[in-house]
């Protein structure tokens, strides 16, 4: 979609749409966890728990915090102590300070 003669509302939005995610996948884990962060605002947990887990293989602390955090909240239906365990002690033994708090 690279026309900029919009015919709707929608096209330009969804032009934009797609501009935000590219360049938010083109920042490296950072830029995952600001994508997962949209997704989780918008209630769409699967995608945001995908993009979290993701960031957290590249190396964001914060992405592990998060995921131990979403997996303790009942109130989703993502609750698993034992995932929500494992997400803070990895995270811990990768340095981060939030998870080693917990």
């Amino acid at each position: 979609m690279t026309n900029k003669n919009w015919t709707s509302y929608d096209e330009k939005m969804l032009y934009e749409l797609d501009s935000f995610f590219k360049e938010m996948t083109n920042k490296g884990p950072d830029g995952l966890v600001r994508l997962a962060e949209f997704f989780a605002a918008a209630k769409d947990y699967d995608n945001a728990i995908k993009l979290m887990e993701r960031a957290a293989e590249l190396g964001s602390h914060y992405a592990y915090f998060w995921l131990g955090w979403m997996y303790s909240l009942t109130e989703i239906g993502y609750y698993d102590t034992r995932e929500s365990f494992e997400w803070f002690y990895s995270g811990a033994r990768t340095g981060s300070v939030d998870c080693m708090y917990l």
